[in-house]
């Protein structure tokens, strides 16, 4: 649940009983890389469990070390560099308990973030997605 408290200020809740306060710019920090590790950390118990676990991070092509730059939004950059790295040491950690983790990126997609100019359809940005999902993971 994500609302809006003030113009310098808002609030979700990360899934637990507490409510993170945070500025406008940090959001897409809390959200695309927190946010993902939180999510990934409730389910943990529920994947071990599971014959062919995996979690499968939305990154972006502006999440890559050699694409930072000016002209790449500071915070969705940096949030989706977060998410690499967290992607990186969470499949670290999780492939000894049989866990695959993957971060894809669906390119640039046709979406309310995307827009009407963007030059992947929804379906074509989810297929990289879908196809890890069914990937074999051993």
């Amino acid at each position: 649940m994500i609302s809006f408290g003030s113009k310098h200020s808002v609030q979700f809740w990360l899934g637990f009983s507490v409510f993170v306060q945070v500025r406008p710019k940090r959001v897409a920090l809390h959200i695309n890389a927190f946010g993902a590790i939180s999510v990934t950390q409730a389910f943990l118990p529920l994947l071990a469990k599971a014959p062919a676990a995996r979690i499968i991070n939305v990154s972006s092509e502006y999440g890559q070390l050699n694409t930072l730059s000016a002209s790449v939004p500071a915070a969705y950059g940096l949030s989706k560099l977060a998410l690499n790295g967290a992607t990186i040491m969470l499949a670290d950690t999780l492939r000894s308990q049989g866990i695959a983790v993957y971060a894809m990126s669906p390119g640039w997609v046709r979406t309310e973030m995307g827009g009407a100019g963007a030059t992947r359809s929804p379906e074509e940005g989810a297929d990289t997605a879908i196809w890890l999902a069914q990937l074999d993971p051993n």
